[in-house]
């Protein structure tokens, strides 16, 4: 099932506390203080990472909603996610956890959680990932997201190495 929230209303949750067995890893708005922390963590995990700049822009945009997982006792950033919502379409734009947290169901409870505080307005999600993301991609289908496309050569990683992206879409209605 989903996590607990502090309040039920998903357009107006500030924070949320996710109820997995991992210290009570806290939900919360991102802001400009996570900025560096984040783009540190996305370089970490990810083989075409987002700039400082990249992740500003995301917070100042303000059709963006963008969370970030906090341990509560350290602080430190654990997870993240940014999506666009443009009416009735919501794109994942970025979403991640960090390495020693994967595989624990971090990633699992961010997607439902921040699914659940999307504007009411919003009917699909729609994201892109790495055809060779295979956890994510199992992650997406086991969220009932369905593959609807792919994007030939969308990825272009640090490592000069080109990718297919897969597109998904999952409606948020029913």
């Amino acid at each position: 099932g989903y996590p607990r929230f502090v309040s039920p209303w998903r357009s107006k949750l500030d924070k949320v506390v996710l109820n997995r067995d991992l210290a009570g890893l806290q939900l919360e708005p991102m802001g400009s203080h996570h900025l560096q922390q984040l783009a540190d963590l996305h370089q970490s995990i990810n083989p075409s990472p987002w700039s400082v700049d990249q992740w500003k822009t995301c917070c100042d945009t303000p059709n963006y909603r963008n969370w970030v997982a906090v341990h509560p006792r350290s602080g430190l950033l654990v997870g993240f996610s940014c999506f666009l919502c443009l009416g009735p379409d919501v794109e994942l734009l970025n979403i991640g956890v960090a390495q020693k947290f994967q595989g624990r169901g971090v990633g699992e409870d961010l997607l439902k959680a921040c699914l659940l505080m999307m504007p009411e307005s919003a009917e699909r999600c729609f994201l892109e990932v790495r055809r060779s993301n295979i956890p994510a991609i199992n992650l997406y289908q086991k969220l009932q997201f369905e593959q609807v496309g792919e994007r030939k050569d969308y990825y272009r990683l640090v490592n000069g190495l080109i990718e297919d992206a897969l597109i998904f879409r999952k409606d948020l209605k029913s």
